[in-house]
Parts: C-alpha cells; structure tokens; sequence
C-alpha cells in the first residue's frame, strides 16, 4: 500500500511540473497565445484573435490562415520593415489594420528569455522585443 501511494505522489509531482504541455507562454504576467507554426517557427501574439488583412476583408489570423492556403509568408509580404536589432539578427516589420499598427517580430536571438527562434504579433512592440 505504501509503494502506491508512493507511486501516486510521484507522478502527481510529474504532472503537475510538466503539466499538459500549454501552448500559451506567460511571463511577468505577460501572456502569448499560441497562434500556429510555421517553418518550424512557432507563431505567437499579445491578442487572442490578433487581426489581418486579406483580400480587402479584415480576418482573425487564428481563424482564416489555417483554413486557406495563406501562411505566415501572407502577413509577411503586406508588412513592411521598420528595423533589426543587434542581438543576433532579430527582424522588425509592421503592418496596418484599419487604424491599427500590429507589429511582427522576427526573433533570432542568440541568448533568449524566449524561445529565440519564434514569431510574435501584436500591438505592443516594446513588449514583444522584450519577450523575444
């Protein structure tokens, strides 16, 4: 009886310290949501539902890119470059929505809080760099 309960313990513990492999990333108490992958760059935003323009119509990228033939390479096209960081080649491109600015974050950093190699979209620049 004890070596079950031993048993039981342990991978209670186990679980709890791998958990269910979420896909969201928080740090600082500053969310990513997953999105999708690409090129095995993993794609993560500051929003849920973060927004695109495609064929003249806004749409969720959540949403739409996994239903059409559009990948990362589709946002990547309509956005244009705004700067590069000297941390390894981290790449800086913006792209508008109706009045809003989102911000794609190329990341390539060779000493990383973060994965080092992902993509991150949102609205908030500063924080995205922060957590690349």
């Amino acid at each position: 009886m004890k070596k079950i309960v031993i048993f039981i313990i342990l991978s209670f513990a186990l679980f709890i310290t791998t958990g269910c492999q979420n896909r969201n990333f928080s740090q600082d108490n500053r969310q990513l949501y997953y999105l999708l992958e690409n090129n095995n760059r993993k794609i993560y935003s500051d929003e849920k539902d973060p927004l695109f323009i495609l064929n003249n119509q806004k749409v969720s990228i959540k949403e739409e890119l996994p239903k059409t033939n559009c990948t990362y390479d589709c946002i990547h096209k309509y956005s244009e470059p705004i700067d590069m960081l000297d941390d390894g080649g981290t790449k800086i491109y913006s792209y508008q929505v109706v009045n809003e600015t989102y911000y794609l974050i190329e990341c390539n950093k060779i000493d990383s809080k973060y994965s080092g190699k992902d993509i991150l979209i949102g609205k908030d620049k500063n924080k995205l760099i922060d957590l690349c």
